[in-house]
């Protein structure tokens, strides 16, 4: 009787499925179920006619993408509130907290005060609470950053905006400074030669580079602007139908 050994999938093959797979799950996630089988039963054949995949260089492990941060004045204020009232609000939380254990009022080791020890703290640190707070619940440091949040919501009300605006912009103005300069460094992992922006274009499935780079996050078109020299083409309020624009010509221009 003669045996049947099964042979290896070459690496390669493997490689290459895993390639067309990507392609129909893109394809996948970018309409419907309905209008991707009615895809399907029509142009198969493009998944079959793909070109194979070509490995790009990869860069070195454990790089970081640069990331494009956006602040606004009210996200400043907020933080600025949050620095100068949380810790006065914590200390008060853990001072109630040992004082609970040590009378034995609260019997395990977690973190939690009473709701007339909450109130305490609320009114020492003058904050208007309009959200009741149950007498039958024990609470935690994340229930007083929660009111802190909120309290700092009821008094940007009546802040002068203008004046935190003003710090986002140049908050964002160096952020933005900083993004484009972590790209133009010749030395870091992120550059794209255009042949490998075009193969990782064209991994996206077998359709034209416009219909493929749409499939893009606005982060990823984003990033890749970057890694092809064109970050200064991209703003924190840069459209994603802009940076699909810039990427559509850059492609256009590799071949």
């Amino acid at each position: 009787m003669t045996s049947t050994k099964e042979k290896t999938i070459p690496a390669r093959i493997i490689t290459d499925r895993k390639h067309i797979l990507k392609a129909v799950l893109n394809d996948m996630d970018s309409m419907s179920p309905e209008e991707f089988i009615e895809m399907f039963k029509v142009t198969r054949e493009k998944y079959e006619n793909m070109p194979m995949s070509h490995k790009s260089k990869k860069s070195k492990k454990n790089s970081k993408k640069p990331k494009l941060s956006t602040k606004t004045g009210w996200n400043i204020y907020s933080q600025h509130y949050l620095a100068e009232m949380q810790p006065e609000a914590f200390a008060l939380f853990e001072k109630f907290d040992k004082e609970e254990q040590e009378s034995g009022k609260d019997k395990e080791d977690n973190n939690t005060i009473t709701s007339k020890n909450l109130k305490k703290i609320i009114k020492k640190l003058k904050i208007e609470v309009t959200k009741e707070i149950s007498s039958d619940e024990l609470y935690k440091k994340f229930h007083l950053s929660q009111i802190l949040r909120t309290e700092a919501g009821r008094l940007w009300k009546d802040e002068d905006k203008e004046e935190w605006n003003n710090k986002a912009e140049e908050i964002n103005s160096q952020n933005l400074e900083n993004w484009r300069n972590a790209y133009a460094d010749e030395k870091n992992n992120f550059l794209l030669s255009a042949e490998d922006f075009v193969v990782k274009v064209k991994e996206y499935g077998p359709d034209s580079p416009e219909t493929n780079i749409k499939k893009f996050k606005k982060p990823e078109l984003i990033h890749l602007l970057g890694c092809v020299g064109r970050a200064s083409e991209v703003t924190q309020c840069s459209k994603i139908s802009d940076l699909r624009a810039s990427l559509v010509a850059y492609y256009k221009d590799c071949n």
